[in-house]
């Protein structure tokens, strides 16, 4: 696809997880074929990728920021967001480090961002929803770390927590990979810093979910597909796989994630 709108690529990659910048980077321009981007990168190391160029790239910026202790990175994604001068961009696309672009010839682009267009954030079901094998699999296998992932073990358990679900099924999704209209995101990290500072608050004893801006993320979800809240639009599909896990099934899937595995995908 050709078009006149740019994109914001943020990109958080702090300590270890700096080796995968080069094969993010290298592959970004699979994402949206055609379409300018700006990449944003906060990092406390990557000097050398600043003003880095290639194909749909037309600028790299490095942000110099402090290799922040777990959990305060994970907490924070939104803010940075917030915080981030304008730019002039159409949309914004929030990455996390370990992420790679498959090459999809004949992908609906015009389909992708009409939903967006349309004021709808772009969530993604986690990759494991997409191994071939599917998640029936791994339900009879209980000590098989995946398992988690199809049942309710990763809501938050405290019905006092802006996080909590309270439902035995759900569609659980990531937050390693969000996107939308700079409209569209400022809206959505301006709730998810709201009832994080509520959260983390003296009143709330500083309360931090067990997966913290992941569980944000799915109550928010969850709310809208129960129209508890209707103040955000969501488009949740399928939009990553786990690396050398190729699915055929969905046509929607343009990443590799790998944040649950090692696979040594980057590593020189």
């Amino acid at each position: 696809m050709v078009s006149n709108k740019i994109i914001r690529i943020v990109y958080v990659a702090t300590h270890s997880y700096c080796y995968y910048a080069k094969g993010f980077l290298e592959s970004l321009n699979n994402f949206a074929p055609g379409m300018k981007k700006i990449v944003t990168i906060l990092s406390d190391h990557l000097e050398d990728w600043d003003g880095y160029v290639n194909g749909d790239i037309i600028s790299t910026s490095v942000i110099k920021m402090f290799d922040l202790y777990y959990p305060c990175i994970n907490l924070h994604k939104a803010y940075f967001i917030e915080q981030l001068p304008p730019i002039g961009a159409d949309y914004i696309f929030y990455f996390d480090a370990d992420t790679l672009f498959k090459e999809v010839p004949n992908y609906d682009w015009d389909r992708f961002f009409k939903n967006l267009d349309e004021g709808k954030l772009a969530i993604s079901r986690h990759p494991v929803y997409a191994l071939k094998d599917g998640a029936e699999l791994f339900k009879d296998k209980k000590e098989n770390w995946i398992a988690n992932f199809f049942t309710p073990n990763l809501t938050e358990k405290d019905p006092n927590s802006s996080a909590y679900i309270g439902a035995d099924k759900y569609t659980y999704v990531i937050s390693s990979f969000f996107g939308g209209t700079t409209d569209t995101m400022h809206t959505i990290c301006t709730e998810i810093m709201r009832i994080t500072r509520y959260d983390l608050s003296r009143q709330r004893g500083y309360h931090i979910p067990l997966y913290m801006d992941e569980n944000y993320f799915n109550a928010l979800v969850f709310d809208y597909e129960n129209k508890i809240n209707e103040k955000f639009k969501f488009s949740v599909e399928q939009y990553s796989e786990i690396y050398n896990c190729d699915n055929d099934e969905y046509d929607t899937i343009f990443m590799y994630q790998k944040n649950l595995g090692d696979y040594k995908w980057n590593r020189q």
